[in-house]
Parts: C-alpha cells; sequence; structure tokens
C-alpha cells in the first residue's frame, strides 16, 4: 500500500481537528472546522448534512454559502450511502454527479447518527477530477468526522488496546519513529512493529496515521490513556 504524506499544511489541519470537541446535538460543525477539512481534501465548494431516515434533510452547512449544484433537496431520494464514496466513479453516483451543472467530481462520505439518521460531508471540483490520494486522506479523517458528528469512530474502542500499544501510539503521535519509540521503551525495533500491528488490526486502520486519528477519536472525544500509562518527560 501506497505511503501517504500530508503537507505542512495539512499535518497542522489534522492536528486541530483532533482537538476539536464533538459537535452538540442538533448543531453541525461550525465553517471553520470545515475549512480545517477542506484544507485536508481540497475542492471548490463542500457541505455537511444531517439527513433523517425518512429522507428528509434537517441541517445542512455549506461552503461557499452561496453553491448550489449539490445543496440538499428538502427530501433526499434513495439512502445516503455509507463509507467514502468516489462520486464520479462509483456506478451508482457517476450519472447523478455528471448532472450537476458546473461540476467535474465529486466525493462524499456517509456515517451513521445513531439509529435513526446519517450524516453526509461532500466535496465538488469544477474542473479537476479527485484523486485516489485525496480519497485515501478523506478516509483517513473519516473517525474523526464521526466522533465531531457524535457517530462510533471504530469498530473497537481504544479501551480494548493494551496498555503498551497505546502506549506505542501515543508516542507515534508525537512524531517519534518505530527506532525512537523503541530506544523510549527499551524494547526492540521488532517489538514496536508488532505493536502497531495489533492496534492497526484492532482498530480496523492500514498505517500509522489512521490509527492516530482512530486513537484520538474515539467516541467520546480525545481519548484518555489507560492511567497504568507513565506520563514520560
Amino acid at each position: 500500500m501506497p505511503t501517504l504524506t500530508l503537507t505542512e499544511v495539512q499535518q497542522a489541519a489534522l492536528r486541530s481537528l483532533m482537538t476539536i470537541d464533538a459537535v452538540r446535538e442538533p448543531m453541525l460543525p461550525p465553517p471553520e472546522t470545515l475549512r480545517l477539512i477542506g484544507a485536508l481534501v481540497p475542492c471548490d465548494a463542500m457541505g455537511i448534512a444531517v439527513v433523517a431516515d425518512d429522507g428528509t434533510c434537517a441541517e445542512e452547512v455549506v461552503l461557499p454559502p452561496s453553491w448550489t449544484a449539490m445543496l440538499l433537496d428538502d427530501e433526499v431520494s434513495g439512502a445516503v450511502p455509507l463509507g467514502v464514496v468516489h462520486r464520479g466513479r462509483h456506478r451508482d453516483e457517476a450519472d447523478a454527479c455528471g448532472a450537476l451543472e458546473g461540476v467535474a467530481d465529486g466525493l462524499a462520505v456517509g456515517f451513521p447518527l445513531g439509529v435513526d439518521a446519517v450524516g453526509q460531508l461532500w466535496f465538488d471540483r469544477t474542473h479537476q477530477e479527485f484523486t485516489d490520494d485525496d480519497v485515501a486522506r478523506l478516509e483517513l479523517i473519516t473517525p474523526l468526522l464521526q466522533r465531531l458528528m457524535g457517530a462510533r469512530a471504530t469498530p473497537l474502542l481504544p479501551g480494548t488496546l493494551t496498555v503498551q500499544e497505546q502506549r506505542v501510539l501515543l508516542l507515534v503521535a508525537d512524531g517519534m519513529s518505530n527506532a525512537e519509540i523503541a530506544a523510549r521503551l527499551f524494547v526492540s525495533v521488532c517489538t514496536v512493529r508488532k505493536h502497531l500491528e495489533n492496534a492497526y488490526r484492532k482498530l480496523g486502520v492500514h498505517n500509522r496515521m489512521a490509527a492516530v486519528v482512530a486513537l484520538e477519536g474515539g467516541p467520546s472525544g480525545r481519548h484518555e490513556p489507560d492511567p497504568r500509562i507513565p506520563k514520560f518527560a
């Protein structure tokens, strides 16, 4: 799997997103939060909506506010797809995306909000298609988006991680390499890799950045590490 790299601006946006508290129902994330997301997935327009199980669009925030090509109607036809969808390449979405005047390509991610609503975040570009890297970055921040909207972030909660797995991920979040983590914890690099592999499996992710996002973006907000983990200076 290719390594996903983030620019300095994207890294700063990701760090800022990790520190934002979950939204209190029924409010949507404010435009400032959407702009941070837009730094990670560059686009010409974006929005986020809450769709009730009867297809009614309960709330929506759009940037720029004047954008109308992708505004949801009062009632949505069909179920909102869950997960990340590259609309220009999706067999069920490509025709609808192509029919939008002034839109060259679109991305969307849907996630459940309790038992009676779905959240959807969408991105439009007017001239360029979204790349595989754009899709990968959206998949990376999906756990954070779920937390911000109050949804369950990962298949397994961070509490299922062992103390050592949590400790390794916290050091990864501090920007340490595997070798630096091994030296800090007085273990081998192979042991660090094994802890990371176990954490990836438990969190349902495939790389260190996604694991940190999943750890930080638990359903109750910023994850509190196990109290048995010593606070290193």
